[in-house]
């Protein structure tokens, strides 16, 4: 029974107005972001840890080992929210983006079949 409701629902023509599309995408563009950005924080201090002498003026200088090495002091010097720093930019920057593209997607979709 729930199986045929599934099939069904799948093989009918159900397509979300514009704006649930860009709700739904930008969901997913700060879910993803979310989950990702404590990884991409810690890469970006990996990165740049070498680069200490042209950041003279811009705070503190941060140096790690390793990948969890580079978790452990940022949770221990920042705490957990340490890595979430600067998130708010970059929200609003995959909400806007994420929800653009799957709106335009699925629109295009729509209007090649």
């Amino acid at each position: 029974m729930l199986f045929s409701d599934l099939l069904r629902e799948k093989n009918s023509e159900i397509k979300l107005i514009p704006s649930g599309e860009l709700v739904c995408g930008s969901l997913s563009g700060v879910m993803s972001k979310l989950v990702t950005y404590p990884w991409d924080l810690v890469r970006k201090r990996l990165q740049f840890q070498n680069f200490q002498y042209a950041r003279v003026g811009f705070g503190m200088n941060f140096t790690c080992k390793g990948l969890f090495n580079c978790f452990k002091g940022t949770i221990e010097g920042e705490k957990v929210f340490g890595l979430f720093k600067g998130l708010s930019p970059s929200l609003l920057k995959a909400a806007l983006t994420t929800a653009l593209h799957f709106a335009f997607y699925e629109e295009i979709l729509h209007k090649l079949r």
